[in-house]
C-alpha cells in the first residue's frame, strides 16, 4: 500500500519491466523465474490499489488484490523448493490459496467495504469477522513464509558453491522483505482493523533491488 494512486501505479510499472527483464532478458533460471514471477504479482497488487483509488469499482478491485497477496507466499515456497530441488507437490502448495481464492470469488459480499485517502487505503472482509476462517489463513500464510525462510537459512550454511551462496542470500533477505511485510501490512493489521501510513509499496521496491542483485549474482 502506498500514498497516493501514482506510487502504486509507479511501483506496478517498475515492477513490471523488470519482472519482464528477470525472466525474457536474462539468463534462464529457477531464482529469476522465481523473482520475475513474485514481481508481476506483486506489481499487480500495486495496480489493483490503484484501480481501487482511481475507478467507481474498489470492491471489485479489492477482492482481486486480495487474491493476488494470497498467492504470494505459495508461489515464493513453490520456486524455493524447486531452486532447493526438493520434491514436493504442487497441488499441497497451492490448495490453500486457491480456495480462499475461490472463496473470495464465490461469496458476493466478501468484502465489506474498500475506500482510499490520502494516506490509507482501508479494507475489510468478511475473513475479519470469522474468526476460525481468518485463524487458519494466517495460519497457513505464516508458515508458508515461516518454512521458506527456513529451508533457505539451512541451505546457507552448506552451500559450499560461492555463487550460489550469494544468490540463496539474496532469495532468503527478499522473502524476508517482500513476503514478512505482506503478512504484517496486508493481512495482520488490516484484520485488526488498524491504520497504517502505507508503506508496502516501499518492501515491494526493496524486493525488486534483491531480484536484481540475484541475476547479477547468477551472472557472474
Amino acid at each position: 500500500m502506498c500514498f497516493t494512486p501514482i506510487i502504486s501505479l509507479t511501483t506496478f510499472i517498475i515492477e513490471f519491466v523488470v519482472a519482464s527483464y528477470l525472466i525474457f532478458f536474462r539468463k534462464k533460471s529457477v531464482a529469476n523465474l522465481g523473482f520475475g514471477i513474485l514481481l508481476y504479482v506483486l506489481g499487480l497488487y500495486q495496480l489493483f490499489e490503484f484501480l481501487i483509488c482511481t475507478t467507481g469499482t474498489p470492491h471489485i478491485w479489492a477482492r482481486a488484490g486480495f487474491i493476488t497477496y494470497t498467492f504470494l507466499p505459495a508461489i515464493g515456497l513453490h520456486f524455493v523448493l524447486r531452486y532447493l530441488r526438493k520434491r514436493h507437490s504442487q497441488i499441497l502448495v497451492y490448495t490453500p490459496p486457491v480456495l480462499f481464492s475461490l472463496y473470495a470469488l464465490l461469496n458476493p459480499g466478501f468484502v465489506v467495504f474498500a475506500t482510499c485517502t490520502r494516506m490509507f487505503v482501508k479494507i475489510s472482509t468478511i475473513l475479519s469477522n470469522q474468526t476460525w476462517l481468518v485463524g487458519i489463513y494466517f495460519a497457513q500464510y505464516f508458515a508458508f513464509i515461516a518454512y521458506t525462510i527456513f529451508l533457505l537459512i539451512q541451505r546457507l550454511p552448506k552451500e559450499k558453491n560461492k555463487k550460489k551462496k550469494k544468490i540463496e542470500k539474496y532469495l532468503l533477505t527478499g522473502i524476508i522483505v517482500g513476503l514478512v511485510p505482506a503478512l504484517v501490512f496486508l493481512v495482520i493489521l488490516p484484520s485488526l482493523n488498524i491504520l497504517f501510513a502505507s508503506v508496502y509499496c516501499e518492501f515491494a521496491v526493496l524486493f525488486t533491488i534483491f531480484a536484481l542483485l540475484s541475476t547479477k549474482a547468477d551472472a557472474e
